[in-house]
């Protein structure tokens, strides 16, 4: 009994450090809250979305120390993972995408 209570203490132990949560708030760079903006655990499938404050937490599970902040019509963030304490992070807007009209004119030509 006595290795049963030591062997499930060891294993909650082990399970617990494999955890780690980073909380943060993504905002654009004038300071507005950016929703829905895809936060990932670098070269993982571990990833979660803004809520519409610009708040983020993500489990990590030790498995990164850089996270990608990715929102269509912004430049991609990469920031390091910062531990017990709250990440802010500023995304730059790309700049408007520009329009090009062409126009093809066909010459006849005659034999």
């Amino acid at each position: 009994m006595k290795y049963a209570i030591l062997f499930s203490i060891c294993f909650l132990f082990a399970c617990s450090s494999d955890n780690q949560k980073v909380e943060g708030e993504v905002k654009d760079e004038n300071g507005k809250a950016l929703q829905e903006v895809m936060v990932q655990v670098m070269g993982t499938d571990l990833y979660t979305y803004t809520n519409a404050d610009g708040y983020f937490a993500i489990n990590t599970k030790s498995r990164g120390n850089e996270l990608i902040f990715n929102l269509e019509g912004y430049k991609l963030g990469r920031y390091d993972v910062k531990e017990d304490e709250l990440m802010q992070v500023s995304l730059e807007a790309l700049p408007p995408k520009m329009e090009v009209e062409a126009k093809v004119e066909q010459d006849s030509i005659s034999y």
